[in-house]
């Protein structure tokens, strides 16, 4: 898909992780290795900046760094 195309997802947000900038689209070795799969530079609540495919933040697949479930957990023994 060409720039053009393809949908403006800076400086959305998808539960704790902010959009903050494209990344390199990832391919993979299973499946068909000639479709990239797009990413995105994300920054979560807590400072934390990581690279996560779109598709995994569309579908909830990652809500955050894994600082939300610490912090739920901490919560949880209250």
């Amino acid at each position: 898909m060409d720039q053009s195309t393809r949908m403006n997802v800076v400086g959305q947000r998808y539960n704790y992780w902010n959009v903050i900038d494209d990344a390199d689209p990832v391919l993979y070795p299973k499946g068909n290795p000639t479709i990239p799969h797009r990413a995105v530079v994300v920054k979560c609540v807590c400072g934390t900046v990581r690279s996560v495919l779109l598709q995994n933040l569309r579908n909830h697949r990652s809500k955050s760094c894994g600082c939300m479930k610490a912090y739920m957990q901490r919560e949880a023994r209250k």
